[in-house]
């Protein structure tokens, strides 16, 4: 099996730390609507649960549904990185990139049909209409769901109106007291956090068949490959610059952070195309 220029487009984002997983996709669109998917998966053995299976072919296989109808599970094999982690690369095809469903590779497991309906990217495809003519890919990302702002909880304020000076003297100390203590623990939980987001990263690209044509390229530009001018970035996420942000650092504490709920913001770190495009390319 043969892997070719991909090798060097997947190890773009390979970052060489002690991060826990880094995963890179590249959807690969050839001139006729055909075309591969080759997926590469990377953990850090430190953090993996003792006689952890990181290559497991039937599950790569029941994998190949969940990219769209008619994608078919080619080959895979586990790999070693020369840092010490683990993993596999896969490889599928698809007969028809309008039958192919991308969803975020994050996306928490959790997370019901109709919330994952709004995740992800659709394409419809035209064959060029000559010889040397253009082929035309649309990329249509589904409408990401809103991100909901915290209410805050104002119901306990004013509730030490009715305390004498002494007990609101007690109670101020009580709350010293548990400030510290929280503050400790939401640092240790942070220095965990931050420990297990090293080096983590996760890519979708999209490459196609030949040149990207002139037209339109302005609005494409923002999400081109600078090393692979015809390979589009459909989303990036690099959860240890994330973390250096507010915002993204409260969902990325969460067990299994929905990264989608940030499309719309501008956080270091992330990238999600999330407008409808059109790709010339011939």
């Amino acid at each position: 099996m043969r892997y070719g220029f991909c090798f060097a487009l997947l190890a773009v984002c390979f970052v060489c730390t002690t991060g826990f997983k880094e995963s890179t996709r590249l959807i690969k669109v050839q001139k006729d609507g055909t075309g591969v998917i080759h997926v590469r998966v990377l953990f850090n053995p430190a953090l993996l649960p003792e006689n952890a299976v990181v290559f497991d072919e039937a599950k790569l296989k029941e994998d190949a549904s969940k990219y769209g109808l008619g994608v078919r599970y080619i080959a895979g094999k586990d790999i070693k990185a020369e840092n010490g982690w683990r993993g596999f690369i896969a490889k599928y095809s698809f007969y028809d990139v309008s039958r192919l469903e991308i969803l975020p590779d994050t996306l928490p497991p959790d997370i019901d049909r109709e919330g994952a309906a709004k995740r992800g990217w659709k394409f419809t495809f035209a064959k060029p209409d000559k010889p040397d003519g253009a082929a035309i890919l649309k990329i249509m990302p589904r409408d990401a769901a809103a991100d909901e702002g915290d209410e805050g909880d104002d119901a306990a304020a004013g509730d030490d109106d009715d305390d004498d000076n002494k007990g609101a003297a007690a109670a101020a100390a009580e709350d010293d007291d548990d400030d510290a203590a929280a503050v400790t623990e939401e640092e240790e939980t942070n220095v965990e956090v931050r420990r297990q987001l090293r080096g983590r990263r996760h890519v979708t690209y999209l490459q196609v068949e030949g040149k990207i044509a002139e037209a339109g390229e302005a609005k494409l530009t923002p999400y081109r490959s600078q090393k692979f001018p015809e390979t589009l970035i459909l989303d990036d996420e690099q959860w240890e610059v994330m973390w250096r942000n507010p915002e993204a650092r409260k969902l990325l504490k969460m067990e299994d952070p929905d990264i989608t709920l940030l499309a719309n913001r501008k956080i270091p770190g992330l990238r999600i195309l999330n407008k409808k495009l059109a790709v010339r390319f011939q």
